[in-house]
């Protein structure tokens, strides 16, 4: 990331007056430099509430706050420093399966967390497009093209995140598939043992699946929380603009400008989409901002909403782990974890009722 980083301000700086553009972010007003970092300190915080809400969902039980604030922390460090976001759930999972909390029902808390960050990416994006269609696509220019594939990404991966939490009953095939697979290879000596963990938990992912997504009051609120964490990443830039003194009268270009930037790279394969935020925002926010302010708004954006906080990020990620290893580490035993109390083990696909998650369709591998 860092080497990225580095040829990013190389080509952003080279032709620049460097000197002039750091005495004009050393000059920044702190009291919006704050106010951003306020922004920033929010949006962290609402999702810390979506992540204790979704353990509560998915487990039927309250858990430590405490829990939820370093989950969101170690998401936010390692969504930024691995290639598109890929190693924060990975590790978010990993850190609650060593806080007892089993992998089945953490990993359909995280597929539901990521199906509601691109739904509310997609919702604000089409506001955007409404509230200032000759704007996003006159600023945009050249990232039209990457803005279409951040469409198509975000599209893609709602796609996928639907199909895993209404349709469990493809992990069964799946897992069945690659047991033969396996046996065939002669890399399983015991597909039976395999086959029952296996079933024991797909039959866990299946309840946690149905215990959260039949709670229509619940996920609308989710839904409602996730929005307002865009809302106020979104918010961001216009402090930053602010604190630079331009910007006044361009509230709403500044959000909707954020907003479709924050998709156009939402895909990119480099960590925390380095690279392209820099060089999109340059490129897009010199529509609204005064000739030379780009970049030092830039700089202070990105100054509040990534390299700060990512250090804050690492760490709290580094606390919670060393507190983890130190404490004796928690027995999980899946048939025991939390589940409903009035839900019986998953039925067969016939009995089932229509509003559960069913399986498909599909012949057998």
């Amino acid at each position: 990331m860092l080497a990225v980083l580095a040829i990013t301000f190389y080509f952003l700086f080279r032709d620049t007056d460097l000197q002039e553009i750091l005495r004009i972010v050393r000059a920044a007003d702190w009291r919006y430099v704050t106010l951003g970092f306020v922004f920033m300190f929010t949006q962290q915080g609402l999702y810390t509430v979506v992540l204790a809400k979704l353990l509560t969902g998915t487990l039927k039980t309250r858990l430590p706050f405490s829990i939820s604030i370093y989950t969101s922390f170690i998401g936010y460090y390692f969504n930024n420093i691995t290639p598109s976001a890929s190693g924060g759930q990975p590790v978010q999972v990993y850190y609650l399966y060593r806080r007892g909390v089993n992998i089945p029902s953490s990993s359909v808390m995280f597929i539901l967390q990521a199906l509601l960050v691109y739904s509310t990416t997609l919702f604000l994006t089409v506001v955007a497009i409404i509230l200032r269609p000759g704007l996003v696509f006159t600023a945009m220019g050249h990232y039209n093209l990457l803005f279409a594939f951040g469409v198509i990404f975000a599209l893609t991966m709602l796609y996928i995140c639907f199909f895993l939490l209404y349709r469990p009953g493809v992990l069964r095939k799946s897992a069945r598939w690659l047991e033969r697979v396996l046996v065939r290879l002669r890399l399983m000596r015991h597909p039976e043992k395999f086959r029952a963990k296996a079933e024991q938990q797909i039959d866990i992912y299946s309840d946690s699946s149905f215990n959260i997504l039949r709670n229509t009051k619940l996920l609308l609120s989710l839904f409602g929380l996730t929005l307002l964490q865009h809302i106020f990443y979104y918010l961001i830039p216009w402090a930053a603009a602010r604190s630079l003194n331009v910007g006044a009268d361009r509230f709403v270009d500044i959000f909707c400008l954020q907003s479709v930037l924050n998709l156009a790279v939402s895909g990119f394969p480099t960590p925390g989409s380095v690279g392209m935020t820099e060089g999109g925002f340059r490129t897009i926010f010199q529509a609204v901002l005064p000739e030379g302010m780009a970049l030092p708004t830039m700089l202070v954006t990105r100054f509040i909403n990534f390299y700060a906080f990512l250090v804050l990020s690492m760490i709290i990620t580094a606390i919670a782990f060393i507190r983890v290893n130190r404490s004796r580490q928690f027995t999980v035993d899946l048939p025991d974890q939390p589940q409903s109390d009035h839900l019986p083990d998953e039925p067969k696909s016939d009995d089932l009722p229509d509003n559960k998650p069913q399986s498909d369709d599909l012949p057998d591998l």
